[in-house]
């Protein structure tokens, strides 16, 4: 089968963003083994931690061969921005970067969106995503879109709008795909950060995203202390602590 010509991802930003803030949470450089074991997977050969990391490829977000792995600039820009203005602008280029988002964004930019419905059949017949997937590919465009500030001029998904950098509003944590647990919210707005909103939503967006990863059913002791020692490095990026190697 054909490659499709506008290149969609399997993984919403958000996801994808759980990539480079491993990485960088882990020295900065990681082989693709490295990172499979941080993530929890059980090797590097597997089609989801492939995927993912395509996708974090896609949106920009990471650099480098597989024998090292770094974060991108436009990753450290959303992660550790200097100020608010700089994780926006970085957002709506990592949406962008993925060919199908750009050209819905282009197509519908300012005005109503079409329905469901409607999205699915232009995902179908304008940019010849299949009929199996597009209900899948909708979803994490939507996602992301979302996670890029796109819908907060307009308040709701209603319009994709490129934001005016600088009056931006900090964008929801929309949580990745797959897992039943993400609606728990561990950290309440505010506590232990001053109170400040922008920065207990991208706690958020960490925490739910490790919650994420925890297995629909049962799961080995190794398992459980392969996701452990993931929570645990989520937590540190998140409150920008040493590794544990280093200590403090």
């Amino acid at each position: 089968m054909a490659a499709p010509a506008f290149r969609f991802t399997m993984f919403d930003l958000t996801s994808c963003l759980q990539i480079p803030a491993m990485i960088h949470n882990q020295g900065g450089k990681l082989t693709n083994v490295e990172l499979a074991q941080h993530l929890g997977y059980k090797s590097e050969v597997n089609g989801s931690f492939n995927t993912r990391l395509a996708n974090a490829r896609l949106f920009g977000l990471v650099e480098g061969s597989t024998a090292g792995l770094s974060a991108s600039r436009r990753a450290i820009d959303i992660l550790f921005p200097d100020v608010p203005a700089t994780e926006a602008r970085a957002r709506i280029e990592a949406f962008e970067s993925v060919p199908l988002y750009k050209a819905v964004l282009d197509q519908y930019h300012g005005q109503p969106l079409p329905d469901e419905k409607g999205m699915l059949n232009a995902l179908t017949t304008r940019w010849d995503i299949t009929a199996e997937k597009a209900p899948m590919v909708l979803a994490r465009m939507m996602d992301s879109a979302e996670q890029a500030g796109l819908f907060s001029v307009a308040g709701g998904r209603t319009k994709m709008i490129r934001p005016t950098i600088g009056t931006v509003s900090t964008p929801q944590a929309t949580p990745p795909h797959g897992g039943g647990v993400h609606a728990v919210n561990p950290i309440s707005p505010g506590v232990g950060d001053g109170g400040g909103a922008k920065k207990s939503v991208r706690h958020n967006k960490m925490i739910h995203g490790a919650l994420d990863e925890l297995p629909d059913d049962a799961w080995s002791v190794a398992e459980m202390k392969q996701w452990l020692q993931f929570f645990e490095s989520a937590l540190r990026v998140v409150y920008r602590l040493p590794s544990a190697e280093g200590g403090g």
